[in-house]
């Protein structure tokens, strides 16, 4: 289906994310299998109207609520792999992987528990696509995170008969810290560790968050928030960050400050490279709108996602 030069984000079916998945190149788009994580009344439809109907893995909670966001994307024609946990396969799944199925796992799960889960839906391994979730990993790992996927995927089990392998994880902190009025630097040392991978039977393919940290708890009601303004821009080793005020009191004109201090910086890749960037340029102009937070979430995952795919 797609080897180790291929990339998978994490995306939810949120219409921020999903407009950047919209916009992309037909390159990145090339080199991208997303997965899709279900959000809001009628994923499959967002998926259909944003993605449309290539291969694309999809999850979201508990077996009932993945084998009917896969059915859906499945009656509208998407080529839509269920990607589950192993302990939650079923037989009322077993409908839906014509096509195969993913297994998420942790670093370390019984990989053995997993097949004989697979098997009894009659799918030999060749047909299962295994992710391995590092989800939100600890900062203090990033220094030895090469060494550390190294000897997970070393320790694969019959590691060439998965039809792919992935590993998916985010570098990015939750809760985003850095004083407000500052710009600073945040290692993806998640794409460092996997590009310095050597010497594997297998090399895995690259996953990720794309710009956030969903595993910091439920969000609170951002209308009760004075959330601050700010803009996170990917580049080859690093997130830029630029970081304004709570939009309450500031308001959101600080948006524009905070898009020309990017295109000013020696980080800024130029308008032509993606819908993003160009959009992101388009907000310096004097007769241009600030845009809203969810412009902002448009800009910076468009710019990552065509960045990663041209890094993998």
């Amino acid at each position: 289906m797609f080897g180790p030069n291929h990339y998978v984000p994490h995306l939810l079916t949120k219409r921020g994310e999903m407009t950047a998945v919209k916009n992309l190149s037909a390159n990145a788009r090339a080199k991208m299998t997303p997965i899709f994580s279900a959000h809001g009344k009628d994923p499959a439809g967002v998926v259909v109207k944003y993605w449309g109907v290539d291969r694309c893995f999809v999850t979201g909670g508990s077996t009932a609520e993945v084998a009917g966001f896969a059915a859906q994307c499945q009656a509208l024609g998407v080529d839509a792999i269920p990607l589950l946990d192993p302990a939650l396969i079923d037989p009322s799944i077993a409908a839906l992987v014509s096509s195969g199925l993913g297994l998420r796992v942790s670093p370390g799960f019984n990989l053995a528990s997993a097949l004989s889960a697979a098997s009894s839906l009659g799918l030999p391994q060749a047909s299962l696509d295994l992710v391995v979730d590092f989800q939100g990993a600890p900062a203090a790992l990033g220094a030895t995170y090469a060494s550390y996927l190294q000897t997970i995927c070393g320790g694969i089990p019959s590691v060439g008969a998965w039809r792919t392998l992935t590993v998916l994880g985010t570098a990015f902190p939750t809760p985003l810290k850095g004083k407000s009025g500052t710009s600073f630097l945040l290692d993806r040392w998640c794409m460092r560790g996997w590009s310095s991978l050597t010497g594997l039977v297998r090399r895995p393919s690259f996953g990720d968050y794309t710009v956030v940290n969903p595993f910091g708890g439920p969000l609170p009601d951002p209308r009760m928030l004075n959330v601050a303004a700010k803009i996170k821009y990917a580049t080859q080793t690093a997130w830029l960050i630029e970081r304004g005020h709570g939009t309450k009191g500031k308001g959101f004109g600080q948006y524009k400050t905070l898009a020309t201090s990017i295109v000013g910086s020696p980080h800024w890749v130029g308008v032509k490279h993606c819908w993003g960037c160009a959009r992101l340029h388009q907000h310096t102009l004097p007769t241009s709108t600030s845009g809203s937070h969810e412009t902002w979430v448009q800009v910076a995952v468009s710019h990552h996602l065509e960045l990663t795919a041209t890094q993998v």
